[in-house]
């Protein structure tokens, strides 16, 4: 997760990867309120500084992480969290709060961290299996593409 957001870095979005902290969200006790969750500090949370609000990821019991985010824009300012981070999309997106891992919304407002860590994760995985990576190109709707030599 921290190549992707080194890269987002890169391309100039401020913003950071925190542990253990508490997002900001519409509610003070959304992660509680609307999630079940236990507590609101989540194991990983991207600040956007020139957002509202953060990208929080919960903790499934087997592991795995769910990347939860409110993407309104409130009148005291800050951009929407799509506006930063969002992908290429034709379809209509619309205001939503909670949980929504696998809406085409979630894929195209979150889209440009969600390619780059499926290409971090890609590229670790191919090194670990003994591949070389050639060369990595990303188009402008952010479709990468790998090329891998086997050693």
């Amino acid at each position: 997760m921290q190549a992707a957001v080194n890269e987002l870095q890169l391309k100039g979005v401020k913003c950071s990867l925190l542990t253990d902290a508490k997002p900001r969200m519409y509610y003070k006790d959304q992660m509680q309120r609307h999630l079940g969750q236990a507590s609101e500090v989540c194991p990983l949370v991207l600040h956007l500084d020139d957002c509202a609000y953060d990208v929080a990821f919960i903790q499934a019991e087997d592991g795995a992480l769910t990347p939860v985010f409110d993407d309104w824009v409130p009148s005291s300012g800050g951009k929407a969290i799509k506006a930063v981070l969002g992908a290429a999309y034709k379809g209509k997106v619309e205001h939503w709060s909670g949980n929504r891992a696998e809406t085409e919304q979630t894929l195209h407002s979150i889209g440009r961290l969600l390619q780059g860590y499926s290409k971090y994760t890609a590229i670790e995985s191919a090194t670990a299996d003994g591949f070389i990576i050639e060369s990595c190109t990303e188009d402008e709707l952010g479709n990468i593409q790998l090329r891998l030599t086997n050693c």
